[in-house]
């Protein structure tokens, strides 16, 4: 398994304390200023934990304090962790990643359209070339109103919209979490598993996050999502689990990203090959100025900082995981705010200065 060794407590010099202690400071500081009721923050370096830092409180009414084992939504990082469980499937040989991916996704089909579906593969849709639709999800207010995935595929999506080509595919780069949820209906119609359950035996738990899953747990260790006011509001449900529906907990977060940054590790090769991994990171042309994507990694620009990972943004939560595998740096924010993005810019920006040049 894969260690999170060091994590806490943080103790040496080595460890960066100084710049620890000012991301503790600006933390408190923003959360005040945003109403945002907490953020976790882990930090790594050489490809290994290196500092953590747990400001405010996962819910405003109990006052418990964020710690790394509390769970939040994650959102559109959802998408860089179920992209592992789709390529085992490739590794394995079950399914093509250039294959028209109606060779594979037998329950549901694209509706007719002027674009040629046949070019519509896993490797296009993971890397958001595919031309297909659906941005994104604001999810469902309880698990009797979510729909099924064949639902949501053709419209039952809380006003989102249904799945369907807008361009020809490869032609350009266009977010579409409607891709993640074509592929997450393709891993159950190849396994004959459901989606969760795949993914917490094949990924999850393999990567010791035994503190994750796709899917809401009323869990004690579950974190409350709040709005712009640093209100509590309920949090919402997800169909669409590998596109927006990953619970997961900051240290279980950072094991995945050392897995990212370790390709080579032979705890990481036992879920994917290295190989897999770099693939999987490179980017997947065509992309956009400033941001394209590889197979369920982006590549992100934020002035002259370049990282790979992934944002996610879902009702009163915002996460961000950042990564540069060249130099093994990392840097994992949850809030449980709707403005938790204004907190994590300044964070950011502090730990971009960190950074060796690229």
């Amino acid at each position: 398994m894969l260690s999170l060794a060091g994590v806490i407590p943080v103790t040496s010099a080595a460890q960066s304390p100084e710049i620890r202690k000012e991301v503790k400071t600006l933390s408190e500081q923003l959360l005040k200023e945003h109403n945002v009721p907490g953020i976790a923050i882990a930090v790594l370096k050489n490809g290994q934990p290196s500092w953590t830092v747990f400001s405010g409180v996962a819910d405003t009414k109990t006052g418990t304090a964020i710690t790394g084992d509390t769970r939040f939504n994650v959102g559109s990082i959802s998408k860089c962790v179920a992209a592992w469980g789709v390529m085992q499937l490739v590794e394995q040989g079950s399914v093509n990643l250039d294959a028209p991916i109606a060779d594979s996704l037998k329950s549901w089909s694209l509706p007719e359209s002027s674009f040629n579906s046949d070019r519509v593969t896993l490797r296009r849709m993971l890397s958001h070339t595919a031309g297909l639709s659906l941005h994104g999800y604001p999810g469902f207010a309880t698990a009797t109103d979510t729909p099924t995935l064949k639902a949501s595929l053709a419209g039952e999506t809380n006003g989102a919209g249904a799945v369907h080509l807008i361009a020809e595919p490869g032609s350009n780069w266009q977010y579409s979490g409607g891709g993640y949820t074509m592929a997450q209906l393709m891993l159950e119609d190849v396994t004959g598993i459901s989606f969760a359950a795949y993914m917490k035996r094949e990924v999850l738990d393999p990567l010791d996050m035994r503190s994750s899953g796709f899917g809401w747990s009323d869990s004690s260790n579950a974190a409350t999502p709040h709005d712009e006011n640093g209100a509590p509001i309920a949090p919402v449900r997800f169909a669409a689990l590998a596109a927006a529906g990953l619970e997961t907990t900051c240290n279980d977060l950072s094991r995945f990203a050392v897995a990212s940054l370790n390709p080579s590790e032979p705890s990481t090769q036992a879920i994917l090959k290295a190989e897999t991994i770099q693939l999987m990171q490179r980017k997947v042309e065509p992309g956009t100025p400033g941001r394209s994507s590889g197979l369920g990694y982006q590549h992100m620009q934020f002035g002259p900082t370049s990282t790979i990972g992934h944002l996610g943004s879902n009702a009163g939560w915002e996460a961000a995981m950042f990564l540069q595998p060249e130099s093994g740096d990392a840097l994992i924010m949850l809030t449980n705010g709707t403005n938790g993005t204004q907190v994590q810019r300044p964070i950011f920006a502090m730990w971009a200065k960190t950074l060796p040049p690229n």
